[in-house]
């Protein structure tokens, strides 16, 4: 018997060929669905990226809207910012200012010249040695550092680097002037006024501290300067400024911070006549930032709109069309955006009034002028609406009806409506005669019930998940606490049928203005729970989790897969090995026993 080191030479088959197709077959057989699942699932991760992305963005344009500190800050204008300049902190009460300034003060500064060496030799550079010890540095307003000067290292450039490099030193600066008579040490105060005045005294290696050699000669007494070898060629002088007709001095620096609550003022230059400060909302910030606001919405709601796109037409759908993540985060966004702060005064109660509003095609815009004109009037309430925080409040007990599409479609059949809260309860009959069984009917006669003094309703305009608009009927507890829950009774007059429903604890509540979140720390909140955040995972990334999670186990069935494969193509390849083996030994001896029948035909002739 021949073995065969290769399919198909013993048979003359094409035995190699038929293996690689069968196997190739069987290949393209399991792994088609598998391309396919794993090229969904790496799609969907990247738009699942793009979508937090784009949501991330829109959360970071909301950082300072949600934030009271950050819209509630102050502009303040110097009418000559050459002569004054002038801020304000969110302390700061509106005002113009009349302001002059007398003097922006003096530093002192002190200089010493003529000094002699340990030999009583006349310092002719800034490299010669003076002598060592301490010096010690002090002013007028308490601050006091020592500088310990080494007999090695006492020349005026080193005394100079040590003074500068002081640990404590407030800002006293020494420098070197090397002049025509020689080098002269020069040290100014920290500021202006008399507070940074400073005093000087020494602690020489000589055992001598007031004579005219070695350290000492830096020593400086303000009360008896005229026996210092330092002198005061600039005397401190205090800066002053006139506000509002009134002299204020300040001791130290020109910076005048205490005049005004949250008002700081900085003279500069003298001024010849009284100029003007002016401290006013900063409502353009404000602007801004709803600007950026507006600009991210559309952004993310284009980013929305693309990715959950069905494919009309031409048309290609998009990569999450139809997925209902998508459609909640639209939903929620608007619904939270479209909210009605019923508290606030009529007129600041929804982003609308402040002139952020939603267009036909679902972007929204900014009514620059409709802002300005609120924050001119109501800056406040504006404020209020849009960063209210509850989160240290108890939540309010809730009931929230369907969505319906207008305020006069009907709710109840006729019956008798009963509302109770502990011991508290009223009713009343509800009809369509009457006109209290639509939505705005029934809130009107929740309302106006005159045994009700625990509940309030109202009529909001709100979005369900779906993200179609419309009217919602909401019941909330006038006061916080689940002591404070509700229970609603219809009994329906023509069946009997009686349906009881439960109030629900929403810390969002509408019915009082303290507990109703600002819609922007509202809209962060929402986002939280897409983006995540505090070590939590959001819903985008548990998306993406889950995915990842899918092609771990595509790429194992894979794995699994070739390894069936090459136990099928082990297989194959011995059958056909057999194969070849058995038609070669079929051909041999076919081959024989013609040579035999050619002997017999060649020996009968």
């Amino acid at each position: 018997m021949t073995n065969i080191s290769s399919l198909g030479v013993g048979s003359g088959l094409e035995l190699q060929t038929l293996l690689d197709t069968l196997v190739a077959n069987e290949r393209q057989r399991y792994t088609a669905p598998f391309d396919g699942r794993a090229f969904i699932a790496t799609e969907k991760i990247s738009a699942y990226g793009l979508l937090k992305s784009s949501a991330s963005l829109f959360n970071n344009s909301m950082s300072d809207l949600a934030k009271a500190g950050s819209l509630e800050s102050r502009k303040a204008i110097s009418s000559n910012p050459s002569a004054f300049s002038v801020t304000a902190s969110t302390t700061a009460n509106a005002a113009t200012l009349s302001i002059e300034v007398n003097t922006i003060g003096q530093r002192q500064s002190l200089q010493t010249s003529s000094l002699v060496d340990v030999t009583n030799t006349t310092v002719s550079d800034a490299s010669t040695a003076i002598g060592g010890g301490e010096l010690t540095i002090s002013t007028q307003q308490g601050d006091l550092f020592v500088v310990a000067i080494d007999a090695n290292q006492s020349t005026l450039a080193d005394i100079a680097a040590a003074i500068n490099a002081a640990i404590d030193n407030p800002g006293i600066e020494a420098t070197i002037v090397n002049a025509d008579s020689g080098p002269v040490l020069v040290i100014n105060a920290a500021d202006t006024g008399t507070a940074h005045q400073m005093t000087l005294s020494v602690s020489d290696d000589d055992g001598n501290n007031t004579d005219a050699i070695g350290l000492s000669q830096l020593g400086f007494d303000p009360n008896n300067s005229s026996a210092s070898s330092m002198q005061s060629i600039l005397d401190a002088e205090n800066a002053e400024i006139i506000v509002n007709g009134q002299l204020i001095s300040s001791t130290s620096g020109a910076v005048f911070t205490d005049v005004i609550e949250g008002v700081s003022i900085t003279a500069l230059s003298e001024t010849t006549a009284a100029e003007t400060a002016t401290i006013s909302n900063n409502t353009q910030s404000i602007a801004d930032n709803l600007n950026d606001f507006v600009k991210a919405f559309n952004d993310l709601n284009k980013t929305i709109n693309d990715l959950g796109n069905a494919g009309v037409g031409d048309d290609s759908a998009g990569l999450l069309v139809g997925d209902s993540l998508l459609r909640s985060l639209s939903a929620q966004l608007r619904s939270t955006i479209f909210t009605q702060h019923r508290a606030l005064p009529a007129g600041v109660q929804t982003l609308s009034d402040v002139g952020v509003r939603f267009d036909r095609e679902g972007n929204l815009s900014l009514d620059q002028g409709m802002l300005e004109g609120l924050l001119t009037t109501n800056f406040e309430d504006v404020i209020q609406l849009l960063t209210a925080n509850d989160a240290d409040t108890e939540p309010f007990q809730t009931y929230k009806t369907a969505l319906y599409s207008s305020i006069d479609d009907f709710v109840v059949s006729d019956g008798q409506i009963t509302i109770t809260s502990n011991s508290d309860q009223f009713s009343f009959y509800s009809s369509v005669a009457l006109g209290n069984s639509s939505v705005q009917g029934l809130s009107d006669a929740i309302n106006n019930a005159p045994a009700n003094d625990f509940i309030q309703s109202m009529v909001i305009n709100d979005v369900d998940l779906f993200g179609n608009q419309g009217k919602r009927l909401v019941l909330s507890a006038l006061n916080p606490g689940s002591e404070n829950a509700f229970q609603i009774e219809v009994v329906d007059q023509s069946t009997g049928f009686v349906d009881v429903y439960d109030s629900v604890a929403i810390s969002d509540n509408a019915s009082s203005y303290p507990h109703q979140k600002g819609a922007f720390v509202a809209l962060q909140e929402i986002m939280a729970g897409f983006l995540g955040g505090s070590g939590e995972q959001g819903m985008i990334d548990t998306r993406t989790t889950g995915l990842s999670t899918e092609l771990e186990r595509i790429q194992s069935r894979r794995e699994a897969q070739d390894d069936r494969l090459l136990s099928y193509e082990e297989n194959l390849k011995a059958r056909f090995s057999a194969l070849d083996l058995m038609v070669s030994n079929l051909n041999s001896q076919g081959d024989f026993l013609l040579d035999q029948l050619k002997l017999i035909n060649q020996t009968n002739e």
